[in-house]
């Protein structure tokens, strides 16, 4: 598959995606409802098939737990179509973490410390800025968890380095925790996975920031890790955006 033909794939993926999860969450939120009224007419009877009250109970927390994960994949879905426009990479770094992501709420008070060390000047490229947002949004929020673990009782600090070199773009992303098991480097960039307790988090942070990293002609690898902390680097290319292939409603107009 080319670029071209990649992207817009991509592109019409999440842009159907998000209706689609929408709706998903609009019948799981019916099938909580009717499992909460069947399950208070339940409590009403006098005589019940043995362990019914137990699956009742089951049907309900499988139905909580499938809405919450609709709501986490519509926050995670783009709220607009993307779009490729200018974008000055300095100024989209210090605005997407402008504000730290929220930590879980066992975390320490203090609030967070994200470094940066940005060129001086505007790196001007074209991008869907929000989709590269949410990209670093989610890196950073899995570096501060991951600091915050190692030590707990202190606030969590990252640092955030963009380079740019030969036409590329590279966004580093490290963090002071204990670093990534051998055997786990790969899986943490499959979605849904974590290494988490469930309900903690939904696991596609990392899977959503590699598919930006690869919308926009790159990548995200975890380039180091080890005791001292893990370095996340997503990277692609300071050019245009993959040319589209051209639409048959197109061609019919060329053709009169």
């Amino acid at each position: 598959m080319k670029d071209g033909t990649a992207a817009t794939f991509q592109e019409h993926t999440i842009a159907i995606s998000r209706p689609l999860v929408h709706e998903i969450n609009n019948a799981l939120t019916g099938v909580l409802t009717f499992s909460k009224l069947a399950a208070r007419k339940v409590s009403e009877m006098e005589s019940l098939p043995r362990g019914f009250s137990e699956l009742m109970a089951q049907l309900e927390v499988s139905a909580q737990r499938s809405a919450v994960l609709a709501k986490a994949l519509l926050d995670f879905l783009p709220k607009a179509p993307l779009a490729w426009e200018s974008t000055d990479l300095v100024a989209l770094v210090e605005k997407a973490l402008a504000d730290p992501p929220p930590l879980r709420e066992n975390s320490v008070r203090t609030s967070p410390a994200i470094k940066m060390d940005l060129p001086g000047e505007p790196v001007a490229t074209q991008a869907c800025p929000g989709l590269l947002s949410q990209a670093l949004r989610a890196l950073a929020a899995n570096a501060l968890e991951a600091a915050l673990e190692a030590l707990p009782e202190r606030p969590p600090r990252i640092a955030v380095r963009l380079c740019t070199s030969e036409g590329i773009a590279r966004i580093l992303v490290e963090d002071s925790g204990s670093g990534v098991p051998g055997h786990l480097t790969e899986r943490i960039f499959e979605p849904f996975f974590t290494t988490k307790a469930a309900g903690e988090h939904l696991g596609l942070g990392l899977y959503v920031a590699r598919a930006a990293a690869r919308l926009h002609g790159g990548d995200l690898h975890l380039e180091s890790t080890g005791d001292a902390g893990s370095r996340f680097v997503l990277w692609f290319l300071l050019k245009e955006p993959p040319q589209r292939p051209v639409s048959w409603e197109a061609v019919r107009k060329r053709r009169g």
